[in-house]
């Protein structure tokens, strides 16, 4: 189980009404170092506020005894560094999924505040905001002190803008993290049964629960990133056996995890995302283990991001699966 943080959002700017600025609303208007948040209300910030940010201090802005605010949907999966994202137009039809009944809409979702309400509804005039009715599941403390949405209940209310495979990759995520919120605040390990817990806390023949619901019943632990996930779906697809994730392998004594693997046959893939090649300490790192893991005995493929894309590439490590494990089920 893996430790992340919750995003870093930066030092927090101040945020006060205009009377309490002791400026009027012309003066700050022409002040390049001053955001408006909400209607009479000002944050100091000399850069503009991402939608992240707006949405941290509009939670507490707007927070009071009887509406339980928090930030939800794409902002708090976001915050909590779960790996969403646009879907390439290659992926579904590679996949057989469907798109998302919003998914074209997924980058003006993710630009716009969103909170949720749990008690009484809020009445604001905050210009651009989302708000959407809370099923009262736990709020997290998040960063700059705002609360985030319970991840299952953030999932839900996104679900509309991912694509399914989006979807998958953020519930292994769930199920192969510790989320670190702060240097206190932990949140607990999220099992299949802790999420399937919460979404019967919601109505069942609801889309998108059905969506998260799927996306849990093709979700695997010990998933580091979403490229793994998205490799490990392709091979499903075409119809090999499914693989161990991140199986730990202890050549010649040492200790190490294989992205994919399929033991009974020594065959493994190892994904070489961003952080190996912007970093040469990641690249000698990787290296080094996949030589020993060969030496051992598995026969080891490497994968770029362009061998998930590109048809010609994608079929070499496709025929690798098929020399190894026996054909697969569906040509490519």
């Amino acid at each position: 189980m893996k430790r992340v943080p919750a995003l870093d959002l930066g030092e927090r700017p101040a945020v006060k009404s205009f009377a309490d600025w002791g400026r009027r609303n012309e003066q700050l208007v022409r002040d390049p170092a001053m955001q408006l948040l909400a209607r009479g209300v000002w944050a100091q910030s000399s850069e503009p506020l991402s939608p992240l940010q707006r949405a941290a201090l509009l939670q507490q802005h707007l927070r009071t005894r009887d509406n339980h605010l928090r930030v939800t949907g794409l902002n708090a999966l976001e915050l909590l560094d779960l790996p969403i994202g646009e879907t390439q137009s290659w992926v579904n039809p590679l996949l057989g999924h469907r798109a998302g009944e919003r998914e074209s809409e997924f980058e003006t979702a993710k630009l716009t505040p969103h909170l949720s309400w749990h008690g009484t509804r809020v009445r604001t005039f905050a210009g651009q905001l989302r708000m959407t009715k809370s099923r009262g599941l736990s709020r997290y403390y998040g960063p700059w002190g705002c609360f985030v949405a319970h991840p299952v209940e953030a999932l839900v209310v996104a679900a509309p803008y991912l694509s399914v495979w989006r979807l998958i990759a953020c519930v292994d995520a769930l199920l192969s993290r510790r989320i670190v919120v702060d240097e206190k605040v932990t949140l607990r390990d999220f099992t299949a049964d802790v999420i399937e817990d919460a979404l019967e806390l919601f109505p069942p023949t609801s889309p998108s629960v059905r969506r998260v619901r799927a996306a849990l019943r093709a979700a695997y632990d010990q998933v580091w990133s979403p490229s793994e996930t998205l490799t490990r779906l392709i091979a499903l697809r075409h119809g090999f056996p499914p693989p161990r994730t991140n199986y730990h392998v202890t050549p010649q004594g040492r200790h190490f995890y294989i992205d994919l693997a399929w033991p009974d046959s020594m065959t493994a893939i190892e994904y070489n995302g961003e952080v190996h090649y912007k970093k040469r300490s990641h690249y000698e790192d990787e290296n080094y283990p996949i030589q020993l893991i060969r030496d051992s005995g598995w026969d080891v493929q490497v994968l770029v991001w362009r061998d998930l894309w590109e048809p010609e590439r994608r079929r070499t490590w496709l025929n690798f699966l098929a020399r190894n494990l026996g054909p697969p089920t569906r040509k490519f």
